[in-house]
């Protein structure tokens, strides 16, 4: 019931698309069928980007919004994006000081081993 439903969604909505050229649009009888979740995951960092054109804009947000597991998919891969970004946003560490404190802690705990405390 959802296949056709969504079939029957898109069959009354985009007769006004120009199909020449669109290699990836799946017609069957007629009518255009939703991306699978294959489909979806091989271009979700296009989606992430903004790279995609309006058609399949628009057969991403349809299945993004009928099929959970692809929506928490890509919403993850922006997740990571923006998180990604952000660590290369941000100053490096300071290693000279890291080594530093590492030292000082890694003495005084060799200190108190040979004291015995």
């Amino acid at each position: 019931m959802k296949h056709l439903t969504q079939n029957l969604f898109l069959q009354n909505r985009v007769t006004s698309f120009r199909f020449t050229g669109l290699s990836d649009v799946k017609l069957e009888k007629g009518v255009v069928t939703m991306l699978s979740c294959k489909e979806v995951s091989e271009r979700a960092s296009a989606l992430i980007d903004g790279e995609l054109g309006l058609f399949d804009l628009l057969q991403m947000r349809l299945h993004l919004a009928m099929c959970k597991g692809c929506d928490a998919f890509v919403r993850q891969m922006r997740t990571t994006r923006d998180l990604t970004n952000s660590a290369l946003e941000t100053e490096p560490a300071d290693i000279q000081g890291d080594d530093q404190r590492l030292s000082a802690i890694l003495s005084q705990l060799h200190e108190e081993k040979q004291s015995g405390s």
